[in-house]
């Protein structure tokens, strides 16, 4: 797959987790942080037959761009033994800390966080690349995917979303006040036109609970 490169900024072609750090990890476990004298001996590692094959280059490029290894030789950074064998703590700040490295995507994280809009994406990647708009359109779905996926694993954005499915309500709002029953059987029959079923009589169950529940009050 060719490498996805927009204006100044390129795009690693393999996701952090897990592919990235996988294959990181059979370097490190093999070598630890110093410098393989065997190239092709590292390639193999990671299923690569040749230290010359463009796939081979490909993924030695992605590692460079997340930081995990130095930008010459096959030495692994400190960043990568972190990422694999540090505290939790530091794992965490180590995943935050290697998706930060790819400059877009540290762009994207500063205005959007993991909120990127699904509508006239290209937009903003012609106005952030300065890129023209057929380009832009070109590349958009595919730098918009890889960036959820790597975004998915940092803490901050796995906190946000937790955070939401917490503050949606399990069922129905229950601070709602006891509607008339004209509007209540409005509501029952727009719900049993659309097919909601269900819905229908969980919510007159609802209603008929609350009203025992004042009565009894």
């Amino acid at each position: 797959m060719k490498k996805i490169k927009i204006g100044n900024y390129s795009i690693p072609d393999l996701r952090l987790i897990p592919n990235i750090r996988d294959d990181v990890k059979k370097i490190y476990d093999a070598h630890k942080l110093t410098d393989p004298d065997n190239d092709t001996a590292v390639a193999n590692l990671v299923g690569h037959k040749s230290a010359k094959s463009g796939a081979w280059y490909s993924k030695l490029a992605d590692m460079r761009l997340y930081g995990l290894m130095e930008p010459r030789g096959l030495k692994l950074t400190k960043l990568s033994e972190n990422l694999l064998y540090g505290t939790e703590n530091e794992q965490e700040t180590a995943i935050t800390e290697a998706v930060m490295n790819i400059a877009l995507w540290k762009v994207l994280y500063g205005e959007y966080k993991a909120n990127l809009p699904s509508g006239d994406f290209w937009a903003i990647i012609q106005r952030i690349t300065g890129v023209d708009p057929l380009e832009a359109r070109k590349t958009a779905d595919s730098i918009r995917k890889s960036y959820l996926e790597d975004m998915r694993h940092i803490k901050p954005v796995k906190e946000e979303e937790s955070e939401m499915e917490e503050s949606q309500p399990s069922g129905i709002n229950t601070n709602v006040t006891t509607p008339t029953l004209a509007s209540m059987a409005e509501l029952v029959k727009g719900m049993i036109v659309s097919g909601a079923f269900d819905i229908a009589k969980q919510y007159i169950d609802f209603i008929k609970s609350k009203e025992d529940t004042e009565k009894q009050s």
